[in-house]
């Protein structure tokens, strides 16, 4: 991910193949994940031939280097007017595809300054990639010639109009005529399909990867599944080597078009992360309580954080409007909102006087009312969450959960005032509120027996949940003075009205299956609890296999 071309400065071009695929990469460590970050640089080919020569012609310093876009605009315009220039250029690739030392001194100096440009956008970016993680184009470069003759051994090799060719049946231009993946040029030289096919080769052989992570762009998708294919066919990828082009969309303007400067320029991606920090900044001008410093830091934090979660909120595959004014806003999906949300956490924890590494888990002391117990079942979701982040390299996944998870705090933050009051006051809130049920006798470890083998595994976690909070409130029933007490519980149903008397274990659908404890249909065991608890029965729905849950409604 990321595979910046040093022949550039990195522009807003490269910025969702870098926050991306370093968030995929992440989720698959934290899940305990072996994970082997690339950065597929572009080092290599005519361009940086180009670049050498004007950079010996011209005796380029440091200072001309500190704007690269610059400096390539004039090289490439040489390139294109001046037929000396092209072919002491395309000398110069000669030179360096064969090894001459000083061409290669020169260029790994003209490398090392376009690297330094690269990270310091990853530090703004709190990007992980670093030298260690580079696996440039050049490096594969004694590989491509092997590449080519093992396509040949296998007889997949074709010639048309003097270049080399792969030619598979599956793919077929709108005419029907194959077309071809191009592995060698005319004149001999290799292109982008040849070293992607000695990449492939290499991580399966050499780094025996088990799955391989491609985050480019949507346009490039016929030509990986076209490398894909012969990979597969060449045997350079062994059958249980998965490979997956994670594509992404565009970042659009206003317009609907590539986002662009306002001269219609490339905008360098630095340059856009400063921006994100000024308006970030324009915004915390008010704030009297923050010194420079820290004003800096945070405008640093909402700023960044607002361009990439603005981003990574949206489906990888989609492309998505670039709007300031819609980024930096506290409201709605978007970073300001969520890390608002945090900030209210911590400044519980700090009024509290409490270290929140320090808190242990512990028995409830009293019921969870509403807001505690949804805000409770979407914590735990996270696991399933990151699961499903690490299988579809989708981090809009997790956005998505934040943001529930930041909404659904809020309104606990709004309903249950955790540092005032005592436990006695909250629970006759509750029954003010009509959260407490007349009491009815139940075996609680009759009911979770029941319910336990007929959790659908995708609601499990929330099920083992609720199972220790139920159990608990069970266990306590005695210790409350007030005999009226009820313990409610939820699934799909709102806590607030709704109890689960037991689980039908009739194994058919209809009023007429028998429950094989109680001998009774569920038609009258529905009518003697309606009869008994003077109330409505209703089913709050069949899971598999016919078993049904009972609530009842008071």
């Amino acid at each position: 991910y990321s595979a910046p071309n040093l022949a550039k400065e990195m522009h807003v071009g490269h910025l969702r193949s870098t926050i991306i695929g370093d968030a995929v990469a992440r989720v698959l460590e934290h899940l305990g994940n072996t994970v082997i970050r690339q950065n597929h640089i572009g080092d290599w080919g005519t361009q940086f031939g180009m670049l050498l020569t004007q950079f010996t012609e011209t005796g380029a310093n440091s200072t001309e280097l500190s704007d690269l876009e610059a400096f390539y605009r004039t090289a490439a315009a040489r390139f294109r007017d001046d037929p000396g220039f092209a072919e002491r250029a395309r000398a110069a690739v000669v030179k360096l595809q064969s090894g001459d030392d000083a061409t290669r001194e020169r260029w790994q100096r003209f490398i090392d300054t376009s690297l330094s440009h690269c990270e310091a956008v990853y530090a703004l970016l709190g990007v992980g990639l670093t030298r260690e993680h580079l696996r440039a184009e050049s490096a594969y470069n004694d590989m491509l010639q092997p590449v080519v003759e093992a396509l040949r051994e296998k007889g997949l090799l074709q010639e048309s109009d003097g270049a080399l060719c792969v030619f598979l049946d599956e793919f077929k231009g709108k005419d029907g005529s194959p077309l071809p993946l191009i592995v060698q040029k005319t004149g001999g030289g290799f292109l982008y399909a040849t070293t992607d096919l000695a990449a492939i080769r290499y991580r399966n052989d050499a780094l025996h990867a088990d799955r391989v992570l491609y985050f480019v762009d949507a346009r490039q998708a016929l030509h990986f599944r076209q490398v894909f294919a012969a990979a597969r066919v060449a045997g350079f990828a062994r059958p249980g080597l998965q490979r997956e082009h994670c594509s992404f969309g565009s970042m659009l303007g206003s317009d609907g078009k590539p986002f662009k400067s306002r001269s219609g320029d490339t905008v360098k991606l630095v340059e856009l992360l400063e921006e994100a920090q000024r308006r970030a900044a324009s915004l915390l001008a008010e704030r009297g309580d923050l010194d420079e410093a820290s004003r800096a830091a945070v405008a640093r934090a909402v700023g960044i954080g607002a361009v990439k979660y603005a981003d990574l909120s949206k489906h990888r595959t989609n492309d998505y409007i670039f709007d300031w004014e819609q980024m930096l806003s506290f409201e709605g999906n978007t970073a300001p909102y969520l890390q608002y949300a945090c900030t209210r956490i911590h400044s519980i924890f700090r009024r509290a006087g409490v270290v929140p590494a320090s808190l242990a888990p512990g028995g409830r002391e009293r019921p969870l009312v509403a807001e505690e117990r949804v805000l409770a079942l979407q914590l735990a979701r996270f696991d399933e969450t990151l699961d499903s982040v690490a299988r579809e390299s989708l981090p809009h996944y997790l956005c998505t959960y934040l943001y529930e998870l930041s909404g659904n705090f809020m309104k606990f933050y709004e309903h249950c005032p955790v540092l005032d009051g005592d436990a006695q006051t909250v629970i006759d809130g509750l029954r003010d509120e009509g959260f407490i049920r007349p009491h009815i006798d139940v075996d609680a470890e009759q009911l979770l027996g029941y319910l336990e083998p007929f959790v659908e595994p995708a609601r499990y976690e929330e099920f083992q949940f609720t199972r220790a909070w139920l159990r608990g409130q069970f266990n306590r029933i005695n210790d409350i003075r007030d005999p009226d007490f009820v313990v409610g519980m939820k699934l799909n149903l709102p806590p607030s009205y709704a109890l689960i008397h037991r689980v039908w274990l009739g194994g058919g659908h209809g009023s007429h299956a028998v429950d094989p404890v109680t001998g009774l249909s569920r038609a009258e065991h529905d009518r003697r609890l309606a009869v008994e608890h003077h109330a409505t029965i209703h089913h709050a729905g069949t899971a598999r296999q016919g078993h049904t849950s009972v609530v009842v409604f008071l």
